[in-house]
């Protein structure tokens, strides 16, 4: 009997000690959901829902319980289908740190551009042929706004509910692959300009390597119109 009782008091210390498991999947989850907000503000969703999956290591379970604040931070640039999460603790039970690796699968599901009905190949887009429904993203490949869109002429024929992505509309340059430009540097208050050599086409609003006449520095800019791009010097 005594016998059993120090098998229970073993096993009890050594349960006592060990990491909570659910705990620390918690720690990720609220992680996620922080990093999920702040990837639908930057993507300018107005509405959007998510579900994540995780994928805990076996060698979680073996870990100490952790006395300091279990740490959770994104360890991979992307936050939308798999995203690594690193765990860490830096005071153990028996004053050790330990890190591990915690895989998530995220899935968003955003309302998207959709042909309300068949729309024939060069056709100008109109906020009557587009309505929003939502559809699981797997990248950046969709219009999630009616302005980004209106006007825009379509290459291909498009049947009704067909989901409406960047590859179905014809690029529209503002500035061409070898084109001389205006490049407009902004500082505080300050605004100056000098001329420049596209290194890539872009349209208006996408951002461009610039190689400057003057200097032959390649700067990044951002196209602002025909034949026009900007920089922000901070």
């Amino acid at each position: 009997m005594r016998l059993i009782f120090i098998l229970f008091l073993g096993f009890f210390a050594s349960y006592s000690s060990a990491l909570a498991v659910d705990l620390v999947k918690d720690l990720v989850k609220k992680q996620i959901h922080t990093d999920s907000a702040e990837f639908a503000r930057e993507m300018h969703w107005q509405e959007y829902r998510y579900s994540s999956k995780l994928r805990i290591p076996r060698s979680l379970k073996t870990l100490e319980k952790c006395l300091s604040p279990v740490l959770v931070q994104r360890a991979t640039r992307n936050a939308i289908n798999r995203v690594r999460y690193k765990v860490t603790c830096n005071n153990t039970v028996n004053r050790q740190k330990w890190s591990s690796n915690i895989t998530a699968n995220i899935r968003y599901y955003v309302p998207v551009a959709t042909s309300v009905s068949s729309l024939s190949r060069g056709h100008s887009l109109q906020p009557e042929d587009i309505v929003f429904s939502e559809q699981k993203i797997r990248d950046n490949d969709y219009y999630f706004n009616i302005e980004s869109l209106t006007g825009r002429k379509i290459k291909r024929n498009l049947r009704a509910g067909t989901v409406i992505q960047n590859r179905d509309i014809i690029k529209e340059y503002a500035v061409l692959r070898k084109a001389e430009v205006s490049i407009v540097i902004k500082q505080d208050s300050l605004t100056l300009s000098t001329v420049g050599i596209a290194l890539k086409s872009g349209e208006t609003g996408e951002s461009i390597k610039v190689e400057n006449k003057r200097s032959g520095n390649i700067i990044t800019t951002t196209v602002i119109g025909k034949n026009k791009v900007e920089v922000e010097v901070y």
